[in-house]
């Protein structure tokens, strides 16, 4: 979930075009926290058919990212947010198939967010929490996934010219704060487990779309 609060935060004061790969490079950063305790309690059926749809699309959303103009990138990013955290919100009780082509196809779906707005969460979010009910899975399978996807977009975003000074000077100072900020998360998902710091993030995550979605409205307006 981190991409899910960075990019649309991000988006109030930088271009996309830097938002997004500094995201990226966040996500780098949280691997070393979090990937080795998660290994072996991930879906690992469901998370290799999910990296090969998301590696399929990534570079076409990274396409995307290059040529859609800034504000109207503001105004999908802050909408594609704003909608996952309802359906995050309201999906408890959906139920998905665990077929290799519900996989994929939820891979390609958070690959195109992930390269054309840098938040891969939401589809995979939505489908993993429809697939297992067991918190531990679901949070493991988050986090390699989203490390695998983390390497592959930096090394893809690299390549085409996204990752400039301006990229990793606003990454590195936003470091510190997400170390900071994923320490705190593990402590609370150990702590209260699902049932408290949901909501909150949840609430969080609609309030920074909709001020997303307002700046980039009134950009294009103006």
């Amino acid at each position: 979930g981190l991409a899910l609060i960075t990019v649309p935060l991000l988006s109030l004061f930088v271009a996309p075009r830097l938002a997004v790969p500094g995201a990226i490079i966040l996500q780098l950063g949280g691997i070393i926290q979090l990937l080795r305790p998660a290994i072996p309690l991930g879906d690992w059926k469901a998370i290799r058919w999910l990296v090969v749809g998301a590696s399929v699309a990534t570079p076409v959303g990274l396409v995307i990212l290059t040529l859609v103009p800034e504000d109207p990138m503001r105004v999908a990013i802050g909408g594609a947010t704003l909608i996952a955290s309802l359906v995050l919100a309201f999906a408890k009780n959906v139920t998905i198939s665990d077929a290799r082509t519900a996989s994929v196809g939820f891979g390609m779906l958070s690959g195109l967010c992930n390269g054309a707005a840098g938040i891969p969460g939401p589809p995979v979010i939505v489908y993993l929490l429809a697939r297992t009910r067991d918190a531990a899975t679901g949070r493991a399978s988050l986090i390699i996934y989203f490390s695998i996807l983390a390497v592959f977009s930096g090394i893809i975003a690299a390549i085409a010219g996204l990752v400039v000074q301006e990229t990793l000077i606003l990454a590195a100072g936003m470091l510190p704060g997400m170390f900071a900020g994923t320490a705190a998360g593990a402590w609370c998902f150990k702590r209260f487990g699902t049932t408290t710091y949901r909501p909150v993030v949840i609430s969080l995550l609609i309030f920074v779309a909709v001020a997303a979605l307002i700046k980039g409205i009134i950009g294009i307006v103006a």
